[in-house]
């Protein structure tokens, strides 16, 4: 019995661990970002706009609707450390969205980028992590 505790507990601090080493899914950064698109902007201190993040990626994705231009988008996120109320630093994964427009030529014309954190365990939006460029 002892040993089946210890194997049990062994295995859920390996299982922990690997969350870290893995940053979250295409699938599940885009889903954390569409499940906040209501939050309106005046609300994130790094992002003040009187729209709604629904609105910021209207306008974001559609710079190339009905041109000749194409949008590029391209998501990644990093390992940082993200200060939540109270002082409490802990580990989370800072999401970048960037939306680049180009010409037929491939020439740069216009960029959007959008940047958020994830909690580093449940990969779940973190409020007041948003940043708008």
């Amino acid at each position: 019995m002892r040993y089946l505790i210890l194997i049990l507990s062994l295995s859920g601090c390996t299982g922990h661990a690997a969350d870290l080493s893995r940053p979250p899914t295409g699938e599940q950064v885009f889903h954390e970002l569409l499940k906040n698109g209501s939050i309106h902007l005046n609300n994130e201190p790094l992002c003040k706009a009187n729209i709604n993040l629904f609105t910021q990626l209207s306008l974001a994705l559609s710079v190339s609707y009905e041109s000749d231009n194409t949008a590029i988008i391209k998501s990644f996120c990093s390992l940082t450390k993200h200060e939540f109320s109270g002082g409490n630093i802990k580990n989370a994964w800072d999401c970048t969205v960037q939306i680049n427009e180009n010409n037929k030529k491939g020439d740069f014309i216009s960029s959007s980028t959008i940047v958020f954190s994830l909690t580093a365990d449940k990969k779940e939006f973190i409020k007041g992590s948003l940043r708008c460029r």
